[in-house]
């Protein structure tokens, strides 16, 4: 899509160009009476070759914004995801550093201290996924 854009703007300045040259012709009266007739008919399509392409180029603009809208708008909610995950996640991670890997020992491991320490992770993660739930960012 940029590069059909380039190449209506390539086209419409060499027409807008060209059509200023045909009309500096035409005021100049430079091929008399007999060309002055090839000269308006060279203009008026240099002229509509321009608006045409004018035209064609806002179009495409259009649609490359429409695009890039609906991307940003999706690339918006992935990092709304991602963030909600991150907030989920981060009480486990902080109080499983806190806790470090002294937790599970194959000698002296407490289930009593184990099953409290999981039960509280998760329940950390539920309530934060339900506040996260609430506030509508899941």
């Amino acid at each position: 899509m940029f590069r059909a854009r380039h190449g209506l703007l390539a086209v419409r300045t060499m027409a807008a160009i060209s059509a200023q040259i045909y009309g500096r012709l035409h005021a100049m009266d430079a091929y008399g009476d007999d060309g002055r007739t090839l000269l308006d008919n060279s203009l008026d399509q240099f002229q509509r070759l321009a608006t045409m392409a004018r035209s064609q180029e806002e179009y495409l603009d259009g649609v490359i914004e429409f695009y890039q809208t609906r991307t940003h708008t999706k690339m918006a909610i992935a990092a709304e995801r991602l963030a909600v995950i991150a907030s989920v996640t981060l009480p486990i991670t902080a109080l499983s550093s806190v806790m470090g890997m002294n937790v599970i020992v194959n000698s002296a491991t407490d289930p009593v201290f184990l099953t409290v320490l999981l039960v509280l992770m998760g329940s950390m993660s539920v309530v934060l996924l339900i506040w996260a739930r609430r506030r509508g960012w899941w």
